[in-house]
């Protein structure tokens, strides 16, 4: 990665579950580059690496739980004293009608929560990494209302 510059990755959350497997890699990734004496090892471990939380349209059979969301974009992202927070974008989130798809009611739901969360104060700095498939008009009215 070096020989490359490669300096950030980006590696979006599907699932609650992910935010948190996320934000543990994360703060290991950190802690080693930060304690690691062996400037190669270093230089090869100095890439930023950052999540996005959020559930992805695929996912939305999960239960729906906001609170749970919430709990998880305050820890990497407004009671962190990381920096760049880990959490950059709240998403992959929105509607795809796709064949085999989660029941549209449930995509609805889940997608207006996490519109919800991006319109609190605390995380309106956060864009959203949305998701559209064949589903302009409920997307459009979601974010519109």
């Amino acid at each position: 990665t070096v020989a490359s510059d490669i300096i950030g990755m980006l590696s979006p959350s599907s699932t609650l579950d992910d935010v948190e497997t996320g934000l543990a890699l994360i703060h290991h990734h950190r802690t080693t580059a930060a304690t690691d004496t062996d400037s190669d090892s270093r230089s090869k471990t100095n890439i930023d690496i950052r999540t996005t939380a959020g559930v992805h349209p695929y996912h939305t059979t999960d239960p729906l739980d906001q609170e749970r969301m919430a709990s998880l974009l305050h820890e990497g992202y407004t009671k962190t004293f990381d920096f760049p927070p880990p959490i950059c974008a709240i998403g992959e989130c929105g509607l795809d009608y796709s064949d085999g798809f989660p029941d549209h009611g449930l995509q609805k739901a889940w997608l207006a929560a996490q519109l919800e969360l991006a319109c609190r104060p605390e995380f309106r700095e956060l864009p959203l990494f949305i998701h559209e498939r064949l589903a302009f008009d409920d997307f459009c009215q979601l974010v519109e209302a």
